[in-house]
């Protein structure tokens, strides 16, 4: 059986959606717990606050990812890399939105992620990931980047 791009596109996005609504559940039910909300580049603790505030971090994951969808609409305002033609224009638009498309759901997963990791140190030795995340933001940000350069620039 094989699966659509946009079947995989919808079960992500409902599972990501599902996490970030999780998180937003677990830290109403201890809003008052303090703990670690900010970390350094060694990945140590450096600002303490109440777990409520952890709100902000799926928020803003899921604020992204509705600017990103939004974005969408507006694709005669996208710049593209290479010069389009009535020809190369529905291709070049599909690489795009599946582009965007990715970007949402790693806005979803890597707030998610972060969210997560500080919620699990709350009122524990968890020690925080924060480098291996900061790097692991960078990255996969990055990548999709890279591959819709090459795809976008490729001649087919």
């Amino acid at each position: 059986m094989k699966f659509s791009g946009i079947f995989i596109t919808r079960a992500a996005e409902i599972l990501l959606i599902g996490l970030s609504l999780f998180m937003a559940l677990l830290i109403l039910l201890k809003p008052d717990a303090i703990g670690p909300v900010h970390y350094d580049f060694g990945g140590n603790a450096d600002g303490f606050g109440k777990q409520s505030s952890l709100f902000f971090i799926p928020l803003t994951g899921l604020v992204l990812y509705l600017l990103l969808k939004w974005a969408k609409s507006y694709k005669n305002y996208f710049n593209f890399l290479v010069a389009i033609t009535p020809e190369n224009r529905e291709r070049q638009e599909k690489l795009a939105f599946r582009l965007i498309d990715v970007y949402c759901i790693l806005s979803l997963l890597l707030f998610d992620l972060i969210g997560l990791n500080i919620l699990l140190s709350f009122g524990s030795s968890f020690n925080s990931a924060g480098l291996f995340i900061g790097l692991l933001f960078m990255i996969i940000y990055l990548v999709p980047l890279l591959v819709y350069i090459r795809r976008a620039r490729k001649i087919k």
